[in-house]
């Protein structure tokens, strides 16, 4: 018991033991006067110095790290250092080589704050002559000694706490392995699970006091069995790369799963073998059947406006008798119009059935219905007759021609539109056939106006009661006839200020 406590009381020897560390850090807590800081220091340069010996490239990122967080006159942590032991340590931080990106970076000096570590030893004595005097220090040293008889052997080293130091300056573990310590409480028994390497110990001291059972466990990187502790800044740093280890893990797993999906995908040949004369010949009679077979859709309802024309010749060469044509200016029509000739029918070439370029005509070819066609005169309906009498007497005619709308007045219909948006609005004029009547939509395409327009059409008409001289009408049906007035169609376009209303 007295040569366990005697080995305590050195500062170095209780920072060489986990559970001495754990207890020493926990005091420093408790009071808030009291920086945990100086701990750390120690505990990272101790770990910069593993780093170093192990000829790690990031050795010199470790020490920037180390200098910016505890020693920097700017960012650094620990103001117990003289002022003169940081402003040296920032000159050798600077002086640095820097580190190319082809080549990994020179390791620093294993001396490089030998100008603060007098101090941090001083300060660490003076907070371990206050520790040793707690109730707290006596509780640890009891449960050493109480556990079993101690074993005189070699110092082990702080390694977990080191490790977790090294962590709160974002260092970067290499191996993914790396030794599980497990404490036991006051009570517990099992005993304390230490490394498997063999320690380092310092030269100025050869034995330490501990129970150690040592194991090598697998366990995932970067995982404490204490929660996380985000009230300081280690303990976040220690979280985010818990976090970020699992982010990478769940990363690769779903990389791996795509993979693998992509391979299952791409194991079935992309274009099969050809198919076979059988498939062919069933794929040929399902389209057949689907051709016979009635079609599900209901019949169009929509009358075609092209009737189908049949060919311009019928039986002997002669043509169709012509039909009676009436045209309207409001319907889509197709008209067919020839290219007239310079030349008379009976001088024109007979037809040929060639092919086309350097193709013969067929030897078998009859033309002795052309040459009767041509034998007979040409009959006096399509004679060419420049006077417009004859032109109007004569309504048949082998080729259908639009009829020219008449300038009399008893003929046409005037349609008169003026547009009531200014005080200067010229009305819009168009004559039309009076008849068939005309209707809401063939007189909204007669003057370009849309359906969705915003503008409403007012009609004049007589009077319904006969009240008034005449009424405004207003149609929204493209099927309704426009009214008349006298034998003159008048309408107003009016803008509507609102949207259609309830």
């Amino acid at each position: 018991m007295s040569g366990a406590r005697t080995a305590l009381r050195d500062v170095v020897a209780l920072l060489e033991n986990p559970d001495g560390v754990h207890a020493f850090r926990n005091w420093l807590s408790i009071d808030p006067a009291r920086t945990i800081d100086a701990l750390d220091l120690y505990l990272a340069l101790r770990g910069l110095s593993l780093l170093i010996e192990n000829e790690d490239p990031n050795s010199q990122r470790t020490a920037c790290h180390i200098h910016r967080k505890y020693i920097s006159l700017r960012t650094g942590s620990c103001h117990f250092l003289p002022h003169d032991a940081r402003l040296e340590m920032s000159s050798r931080i600077h002086s640095l080589p820097p580190s190319l990106p082809t080549f990994s970076p020179p390791l620093p000096p294993i001396d490089l704050f030998s100008p603060i570590h007098d101090h941090l030893h001083n300060h660490l004595s003076y907070l371990h002559s206050q520790f040793i005097t707690t109730k707290l220090f006596h509780d640890f040293v009891h449960m050493v000694t109480s556990t079993s008889s101690f074993d005189v052997q070699e110092a082990t080293t702080s390694y977990p706490t080191i490790q977790r130091s090294m962590q709160a300056i974002e260092i970067e573990e290499s191996d993914g392995e790396r030794e599980e310590i497990e404490r036991n409480e006051l009570n517990g028994g099992g005993g304390i699970v230490g490394m498997d390497k063999p320690p380092i110990v310092p030269p100025h001291r050869s034995f330490t006091f501990n129970t150690v059972k040592r194991k090598r466990v697998k366990v995932p990187l970067l995982v404490e069995p204490t929660p996380f502790r985000h009230d300081r800044p280690e303990g976040r740093l220690h979280f985010a790369a818990v976090l970020s280890e699992k982010l990478d893990h769940l990363r690769m797993e779903i990389a791996q799963q795509r993979n693998e999906d992509e391979k299952n995908a791409f194991k079935k040949p992309a274009f099969e073998e050809t198919t076979s004369d059988e498939e062919v010949a069933k794929y040929a009679e399902r389209m057949n059947e689907r051709r016979r077979s009635a079609s599900c859709s209901p019949p169009s309802t929509i009358p075609l406006s092209v009737e189908p024309l049949g060919g311009l010749y019928g039986p002997k060469g002669f043509a169709p008798p012509p039909q009676a044509i009436t045209t309207n200016p409001f319907k889509h029509r197709i008209d067919l119009t020839t290219p007239r000739r310079s030349q008379p029918r009976h001088h024109e070439v007979p037809p040929s059935d060639s092919s086309g370029f350097c193709s013969a005509e067929s030897a078998f070819c009859d033309r002795s219905i052309d040459r009767k066609a041509q034998e007979f005169p040409i009959s006096p309906f399509n004679r060419r007759d420049r006077s417009r009498d004859a032109h109007r007497r004569f309504t048949f005619g082998t080729i259908p021609r639009p009829q020219r709308i008449s300038k009399d007045p008893q003929t046409t219909l005037t349609i008169t539109l003026r547009e009531i948006s200014g005080s200067n609005s010229i009305p819009l004029v168009a004559r039309v056939p009076a008849n068939p009547p005309l209707t809401y939509r063939e007189f909204r395409r007669l003057f370009g106006i849309r359906k969705d327009s915003r503008k409403r059409l007012f009609f004049k008409s007589p009077c319904d009661d006969g009240s008034a001289p005449f009424q405004w009408n207003l149609l929204f049906d493209d099927s309704d006839f426009v009214p008349t007035f006298g034998t003159q169609i008048f309408a107003e376009s009016r803008p509507c200020l609102s949207e259609d209303s309830d």
